[in-house]
């Protein structure tokens, strides 16, 4: 933190007394504290950002929790939130969930179960499986609860004084349809899930001090340090000219392997009102390959992002001493580089960037692998520019430190644009190249800086044809059409024995079909018991042919059907009994018989795998097939047991048998006769 050492020299600020630029005391001594927790964070650098607090499966979610996360966010993403209500009345459902902390500038689509779905100026869905069931409103800014249609069907519980004010939120009204369309419209029920992509806080542009919806970093970055949910910084305390200059470096336009451009420097994300200031800002950065840092004048600027070429040199004459090493360890350093970043062609997700490999190396060093990720980049191509910033961060020739005469207080301060960099020529190491300055200190007692430093070549120059690389492909968004599409043919069903330990089972539903030869159709499929009414959705991967339900009954019998995705005829449903035991288990072993007083009694030792309980058959002849079962006895695997009985007059013939779980038989032991 040494640059802040000179800014407290150079603008006579003495924490307590003294103030930057005439602010207060108080928040001058704010303002160095903020500056000293973001100022050339080169452990975020090295180790990546830290993710937010909440995940973005946790964002993406309808929580129906008292107090969800607080979400802010940049750029377009894909948001669900807290439901503030969720009541039932006269069959239909209302909800109203709080998405975004603070004002939403734009809706770009609605995701219900993950399917791109429309709606009208009125809220009606009118694509998706809900045409007719499903409204959906949203209000933008201001009072986020004032939903005219849910206060005047609960006018008791979601009242005027249920405001939401600065928050913004959609309502979800579910009509019931028939039940035995239940499933057809809203296959998850009451939990069904309804999301919001959007174009989410509209921010300053410091080129035109305009408030409006921009995605380029500058702006984005500009916002958080100002913001009451951010760093809180006095607008006066900013280097406007920077963020003026970097907005723009922002805003060009680089070439694309496929054709067209996108900007330089974009953000697309979220970050929680828990999540530490300096984590958020270091994520924000991260999406442009850009620091903070102040500025001489006690002002917080931003660069990076791009290269100029040094324009401070420190040659033998200035050098006092010098330790330096080699920055790349053949035996440890990465040699595979694998980015994450988020995808809106996989519906917001955080999804895998191709790889960056060093052929070279990895025909003489085992395969090691880094991962990089930046959860706001939104554009694969700004992710494989930022991956080869992260590779030359991290592939350095040379590192270490550097004892100069006072002209090394050159170094000090960054030009304000660009990275922070110098060059050095130490004529013993034959350097003469470009350094990154990582820290600075100097002694004015001894008349000498010391510099820590680290070399660099420029990482920004990009060719897309070569370097872009190919992007994941897209999802493709399964929605309705009027198309007709036949139904799944070959219905075929099975189960699948889990075992619980202990001997004992249960099962659980299988189903595939013929394959359609079609990779934008995608499989669901339906079970119920036969006597019910209710059909419960199955589990099936992405593009698979293959269904499993969860654990069901055993000695049952169940229905199921399958359709396409987006499509409403279903196959001919079939059925199934299912058993989730099917191996017969040992047979009763040493069965006797005694007679005492009209009293029989049955001796025997239980059968010992798959054993359950022992059934004892009865009957009047030696025919097992004319005998009952008498009694069903519980007891344990292999141990000797014994039964009374007192039929009364005549011979009886007893027979005695294992069965298993699933109420399989073993074969029968007997008969042993008594006669009374």
């Amino acid at each position: 933190m040494a640059i802040f050492t000179a800014i407290i020299a150079f603008t006579g600020f003495v924490v307590g007394t003294g103030t930057i630029l005439g602010l207060s005391a108080g928040l001058s001594a704010a303002l160095i504290g903020i500056g000293k927790a973001i100022l050339w964070s080169v452990a975020s650098a090295v180790f990546g950002p830290k993710p937010p607090k909440a995940s973005p499966q946790e964002v993406q979610a309808m929580l129906a929790q008292a107090t969800g996360p607080r979400i802010r966010g940049y750029g377009e993403f894909l948001l669900a939130g807290t439901r503030a209500l969720w009541e039932a009345q006269d069959g239909k459902l209302y909800q109203i969930i709080a998405t975004h902390h603070g004002d939403v500038s734009e809706i770009v689509g609605w995701y219900v179960d993950g399917e791109l779905v429309t709606f009208d100026v009125d809220g009606e869905a009118t694509t998706g499986s809900a045409v007719g069931y499903l409204n959906v409103q949203s209000i933008l800014s201001g009072d986020g609860g004032d939903y005219p249609d849910v206060r005047a069907a609960l006018p008791t519980i979601w009242t005027e004084d249920h405001k939401l004010t600065g928050l913004a939120t959609y309502s979800v009204i579910m009509t019931a349809p028939a039940i035995d369309q239940m499933s057809n419209k809203f296959p998850r029920s009451d939990q069904t899930s309804v999301q919001m992509a959007a174009k989410l806080s509209e921010v300053m542009d410091p080129r035109t001090m305009v408030v409006g919806y921009t995605d380029l970093t500058g702006p984005c970055v500009l916002d958080y340090l100002t913001h009451p949910d951010g760093y809180r910084i006095p607008l006066p305390a900013i280097d406007l000219d920077s963020f003026d200059q970097f907005t723009n470096l922002c805003d060009q336009d680089v070439d694309l392997k496929d054709g067209g451009t996108e900007k330089r420097y974009r953000v697309g994300g979220y970050y929680t009102l828990e999540d530490q200031p300096k984590e958020v800002t270091a994520r924000l950065l991260a999406t442009a390959d850009a620091q903070i840092y102040m500025t001489p004048e006690g002002k917080v600027a931003i660069l990076g992002g791009e290269w100029l070429e040094p324009d401070v040199t420190i040659t033998p004459l200035d050098i006092l001493s010098f330790e330096m090493s080699d920055g790349v360890d053949v035996f440890t350093d990465f040699n595979v580089l694998k980015g994450i970043f988020m995808s809106p062609a996989h519906r917001y997700q955080q999804t895998d960037a191709q790889e960056m490999r060093d052929d070279t190396a990895l025909l003489t060093q085992p395969e090691r692998v880094d991962t990089f990720g930046v959860d706001m980049c939104p554009a694969f191509g700004q992710m494989r520019r930022l991956m080869k910033c992260h590779w030359n961060a991290r592939h350095r020739d040379w590192t270490g430190t550097i004892k100069t005469n006072l002209v090394g207080m050159k170094a000090r301060f960054p030009r304000g644009q660009g990275k922070h960099v110098i060059r050095l020529v130490i004529e013993d190491l034959g350097i003469d190249q470009a350094f990154e300055v990582l820290g600075h200190s100097y002694s004015v007692a001894d008349r000498t800086c010391d510099i820590t430093v680290a070399s660099i070549e420029n990482p920004y120059p990009w060719d897309a044809e070569t370097e872009e690389g190919d992007p994941p492909p897209p999802l493709a968004d399964l929605v309705m059409t009027n198309a007709y599409v036949d139904p799944p043919t070959g219905l075929t069903l099975g189960q699948e024995v889990v075992g619980l330990g202990e001997g004992l089972n249960a099962v659980r539903l299988t189903a595939t079909v013929d394959d359609p030869e079609r990779d934008d159709l995608q499989l669901t499929a339906e079970y119920r018991e036969i006597s019910d009414f209710l059909w419960r959705p199955m589990i099936v991967g992405v593009g698979d042919l293959r269904a499993h339900s969860e654990t069901v009954q055993d000695r049952q019998t169940y229905n199921v059907r399958a359709r396409w995705q987006g499509y409403t005829d279903y196959s001919i449903s079939e059925e199934i009994s299912v058993m989730s035991n099917p191996v017969a288990p040992d047979t009763v072993t040493a069965l006797t018989s005694s007679e005492a007083g009209g009293t029989i009694t049955l001796s025997w030792i239980n059968g010992g795998s798959g054993y359950y309980r022992t059934r004892i058959y009865r009957s009047d002849s030696a025919t097992f097939g004319s005998a009952a079962v008498w009694v069903t006895l519980a007891g344990l695997a292999g141990t000797e047991q014994t039964y009374d009985d007192m039929p009364g007059t005549g011979t009886w013939y007893y027979w005695a048998v294992t069965i298993n779980p699933s109420l399989i038989e073993a074969t029968p032991t007997g008969p042993v006769s008594e006669t009374i």
